[in-house]
């Protein structure tokens, strides 16, 4: 989960607007580029942490002096990472104890974001205790979106539904054999 649900985005991309507890604007003007000490740290931030080169592991780690809720909302955003690799009751356990900080951390986006999965937490919580998942069935209504514009200009829905059929069905018709030419 590369973009925990794109909020480390919304964080990144708002904090220069935040308040004045925000002194980092990751996205300076070009006339302050140069001055700026923590450019690049955006891209350090919406990167997985085992990607990072070793200059930006630095700005992150000026970045946790400079600027406590952007790295705090860094923290959280690899905490949801390792929630949901991390599965069973102990992804449960890791959770709750997400949700709880989500909810002190003050920042609107994890705020927001903790709102809706504890909306949806029994869903969440029986996916991370059976891991099951429901992207095969993305995956197949992708596909039949893909071949529903292949057959725009198909003149009736059985023959769409028949391209269907051909496609995900695994149906293995064998075609006539063309004759040689030899």
């Amino acid at each position: 989960m590369a973009t925990a649900l794109g909020v480390e985005r919304i964080v990144v991309n708002g904090a220069a607007t935040e308040g004045d507890a925000l002194v980092l604007s990751v996205r300076p003007m070009r006339k302050e580029r140069r001055r700026c000490s923590q450019c690049g740290a955006r891209f350090a931030l919406l990167k997985n942490p085992e990607n990072l080169t070793d200059r930006q592991k630095e700005k992150l780690s000026t970045l946790e002096a400079v600027n406590k809720p952007l790295s705090r909302g860094d923290l959280l955003k690899e905490l949801l990472r390792l929630v949901f690799a991390t599965k069973g009751e102990e992804g449960v356990k890791l959770l709750r104890k997400w949700l709880a900080w989500a909810q002190r951390c003050r920042i609107p986006a994890f705020v927001n974001l903790a709102a809706r999965i504890r909306r949806h937490r029994e869903g969440i919580e029986a996916t991370l205790i059976h891991r099951v998942s429901n992207g095969r069935v993305e995956a197949t209504n992708n596909q039949i979106r893909l071949l529903t514009r292949i057959a725009h200009g198909f003149h009736s829905t059985a023959a769409l539904i028949a391209l269907v059929f051909l496609k995900l069905g695994g149906l293995a018709i064998e075609l006539p054999r063309r004759p040689s030419l030899g």
